[in-house]
């Protein structure tokens, strides 16, 4: 079952930290996933929602706001 954002209802989009592999790089540029970096993030956000610009924890309690937004990625 897919994730909705809690403020809008969009479909939220797993981000993916760590190193990609070739399958993950192109589910991110179909729009299915999120790239977070190469760096793990503990305790960073797990979920983006493209629509209200916002991200959230596993559990959609603890929201982030999306810093530096680029809308090509």
């Amino acid at each position: 079952m897919k994730k909705k954002c809690p403020k809008c209802g969009c479909e939220l989009k797993k981000i993916i930290y760590g190193m990609p592999t070739l399958e993950t790089f192109e589910a991110s540029e179909r729009g299915e996933v999120v790239l977070g970096g190469c760096c793990i993030i503990d305790g960073g956000p797990d979920y983006r929602c493209d629509e209200c610009r916002l991200e959230y924890s596993k559990d959609l309690k603890e929201t982030f706001e999306i810093e530096d937004f680029d809308e090509d990625e």
